[in-house]
């Protein structure tokens, strides 16, 4: 039970970065942001984590695009919670399993 704890504490510090960064990506769009890269939250289950991760709101919105997607930084990573999709310069691409997928799937 306690690692099903685990994962969904982690799935609900990673849905709030993800509304940080959403909101963001809106606060982008109405200023009429045209710059190549922004900063966005590094969406790891560290809910004291300030770091930021820059890419281009594409290559956000892609992420994004898939619910069970996170982006975090190298070493933020948690093994014993999530996989780590993809690799990318400087950051990686995780998702969530077990009760942390679950409650990623029911709230998005």
């Amino acid at each position: 039970m306690e690692n099903a704890e685990r994962q969904l504490r982690a799935a609900q510090n990673q849905m709030l970065f993800r509304s940080v960064n959403d909101q963001i990506m809106e606060a982008g769009e109405k200023l009429g942001d045209s710059r190549g890269e922004v900063d966005f939250a590094c969406e790891c289950a560290d809910d004291t984590c300030v770091e930021k991760i820059r890419l281009s709101p594409h290559q956000f919105l892609g992420i994004e695009s898939e619910a069970n997607r996170f982006i975090v930084l190298r070493g933020h990573e948690l093994p014993e919670v999530e996989d780590v999709i993809a690799e990318r310069n400087g950051f990686l691409i995780v998702s969530k399993r077990g009760a942390g997928a679950e409650f990623v799937h029911e709230h998005s």
